[in-house]
């Protein structure tokens, strides 16, 4: 009774945080951005305020984090039916929901790492739900090596950020930022400010599970379902919110700007080419995850903010639901053969989308100011071509039926996505400086072309795996499969320096 009594309170809990946001959503829209502060602290001759922050960015996360924790706590709820570890599972799951809630809507880069700090804990505490399971523990002490690192580069930007700007507040080091001579300051300055960018992205990168670091994410599933669905649709999107909010500092770094693009296309194709290997579902939705957070981190290296938003919302409410619905796709695939077959004028709609992509690159050439979301459109147009060459759609010829549902697929999409750059812009370039003005620079140029390059190889080495019949397609299906053997090799590694007897995780 206690117990029952214990879940429906912290099922009450994540229904009012989920009504908080939707009120606090619609207090932003009449009131526009607002900082809210609730205590100073005087420390180093400078003033640290706490403060929540009520933007665009914060009031959309804040919204999907509680509807999120909502919709696992109720899956939960039937999951864990019966098991007498409930409680563990609902206090750690309210507590990351909470943790999350401030990550996002924090005003101070204090509250911020604390938050993000207490996401990793209870994360992995709930990664230890099954404890006596050696798989579950090797797993949960890889994400936490991993996540020491992370948080010590963020640790060490933030450090930085504080000895130029004196302050640890995102509104007065965007304030400082945006003053020019203020900006330019001493060579010593401008090297401390490049010194904390990198670390801010390193932390991101190891946070959003960037390849090679993303060997961890994989090796979880031995975590309850909920727990996965808890972690791919929100936790690991932390790195991702960093990079947003600190937007305005990467805005001025291009070497930055760069490794992110590099690494976001790398992790995308690498995580998109081992799924295509994997037959454990699990495991696909896994390496997707990679694959997605890969993109996310290449929109960010170009500047896409507003499209990097939608992605987090779009990906997270998705793979949520994937997580949630791996049972009936399993039942279905058993009751359903799936196979491949041919598909009349796929070369035709090949070719009519890598034209549209040269149209759009073009254009985007031209003006400059639309790169960034041109480029990650034709990359879209690039994969839906090869989806119709290399998947293929049922059996019949494209009737003109399929066309227009196949047209009108491609057209909502991007009418969505449009319609939420249009909502998300002028409050992003006004308010938030988050939709910074870009003009096509040498090296966004060269970083934007060097990340489409690498999709179209990843594209090309698709083909390959789909139908390994070469032996240089078979080596290369066998190393994926592997994972390049990362797992293993980080297990070894792992079992070296943190025996299996040890029990100081616990």
């Amino acid at each position: 009774m206690k117990q029952v009594f214990y879940i429906r309170s912290i099922m009450s809990a994540l229904l009012l945080l989920l009504i908080a946001s939707i009120a606090l959503f619609a207090f932003y829209i009449h009131n526009g951005t607002s900082i809210f502060t609730y205590a100073s602290l005087q420390s180093f001759q400078a003033s640290t305020y706490l403060t929540l922050r009520v933007d665009t960015l914060s009031t959309l996360m804040f919204m999907m984090i509680s509807f999120l924790g909502l919709s696992v706590g109720h899956y939960s709820l039937r999951y864990l039916d019966g098991d007498s570890r409930q409680i563990y599972f609902f206090s750690y799951l309210l507590i990351i929901v909470l943790a999350a809630s401030m990550l996002v809507l924090s005003g101070n880069l204090a509250v911020f790492f604390l938050s993000w700090l207490g996401i990793s804990v209870a994360l992995h505490r709930l990664l230890l739900y099954h404890s006596t399971r050696p798989a579950a523990v090797r797993a949960a002490r890889k994400k936490m090596l991993l996540s020491r690192l992370g948080d010590v580069c963020l640790l060490f930007g933030i450090g930085l950020i504080y000895k130029v700007t004196h302050s640890l507040d995102f509104e007065t080091i965007f304030n400082f930022l945006g003053n020019e001579g203020q900006r330019s300051g001493t060579p010593q300055n401008d090297g401390l400010m490049t010194a904390a960018t990198i670390c801010f992205v390193l932390g991101a990168l190891i946070k959003s599970a960037q390849f090679p670091l993303h060997f961890w994410l994989p090796d979880t599933m031995e975590a309850p379902t909920p727990v996965s669905a808890l972690m791919h649709a929100g936790v690991i999107n932390a790195g991702g919110i960093l990079l947003i909010r600190l937007s305005p500092i990467l805005e001025y770094h291009a070497a930055a700007n760069l490794i992110l693009t590099v690494m976001g296309a790398l992790t995308a194709v690498y995580g998109s080419l081992v799924m295509v290997t994997q037959n454990n579902i699990k495991k696909k939705l896994a390496y997707s995850t990679i694959s997605q957070m890969g993109l996310m981190i290449f929109t960010c290296g170009v500047g896409a903010y507003s499209l990097a938003i939608f992605h987090i919302v779009a990906h997270s409410i998705y793979k949520a639901h994937a997580f949630m619905s791996t049972g009936y796709l399993v039942e279905q695939r058993i009751k359903h053969s799936f196979e491949p077959k041919a598909i009349g004028f796929a070369p035709f709609w090949g070719i009519v989308s890598a034209a549209s992509l040269l149209v759009i690159l073009g254009a985007s050439w031209r003006t400059g100011e639309f790169f960034p979301y041109c480029l990650y459109i034709s990359i879209c147009l690039l994969g839906f071509s090869q989806t119709l060459i290399n998947f293929k759609l049922p059996a019949q010829p494209l009737t003109r039926a399929s066309a227009l549902a196949i047209g009108s697929t491609l057209s909502l999409a991007l009418l969505l996505c449009l319609l939420f750059e249009l909502l998300l812009s002028i409050e992003f370039e006004h308010k938030d400086r988050i939709n910074v003005g870009m003009t096509l620079s040498s090296n966004a140029l060269f970083a934007g072309i060097l990340g489409f390059l690498i999709f179209v190889g990843g594209f090309w080495l698709s083909q390959k795996l789909l139908q390994p019949s070469s032996s240089f397609a078979q080596r290369l299906y066998m190393r994926l499969w592997n994972d390049s053997y990362l797992s293993l090799k980080s297990t070894a590694l792992l079992g070296y320096l943190w025996p299996a007897h040890s029990r100081s995780i616990r």
